[in-house]
């Protein structure tokens, strides 16, 4: 969604160059997207907007579409400080997500401080959620083969502008 926050956008910003640097290293090919590529929703008939979401091998696209991905495997949404937001990406986002078959693994980012929620596919239904508190942690990503570091994820964040 376009007019976030500066600290809003330098995560999202911080977290697509973060994840193409690890996954360059990876023998398999992973492409990440940013905000601008929608995730198609079949049980809604609906696109959601991700503020960065990977893929395995090649998109997949919805009918013919350029901008619509179909095959999500890891997606992140950074939160703003408004609870509304968090409840709506833990909540109802989260549930759209989950019935796209390719999806594994969900990280939520918040602004106002260094704290990350991520969510892995541990089978048809059942997800383990996991939180990371501080700029020394490092995230196990499960789906992309390697690890993240919150200190990059939030490179250059102002916490107290986000107050």
């Amino acid at each position: 969604m376009p007019g976030g926050t500066a600290n809003h956008n330098l995560i999202a910003t911080n977290t697509t160059t973060a994840f193409n640097i690890a996954v360059r290293q990876k023998r398999e090919k992973f492409l990440v997207f940013n905000s601008d590529m929608k995730i198609w929703i079949p049980q809604r008939s609906t696109a959601l907007y991700p503020n960065a979401l990977v893929i395995a091998q090649a998109p997949m696209f919805y009918s013919n579409r350029k901008d619509i991905i179909t095959n999500p495997l890891l997606i992140v949404e950074v939160l703003s400080p408004a609870t509304e937001d968090e409840e709506y990406a833990r909540g109802s986002k989260f549930i759209d997500y989950r019935t796209i078959p390719s999806f594994q693994e969900y990280l939520l980012l918040r602004q106002d401080q260094a704290l990350a929620h991520l969510a892995t596919r541990q089978g048809e239904d059942t997800w383990r959620m996991r939180d990371y508190t501080g700029l020394e942690a490092s995230i196990p990503l499960e789906s992309i083969g390697c690890s993240i570091q919150m200190a990059d994820l939030y490179y250059n964040i102002d916490f107290a502008a986000a107050e």
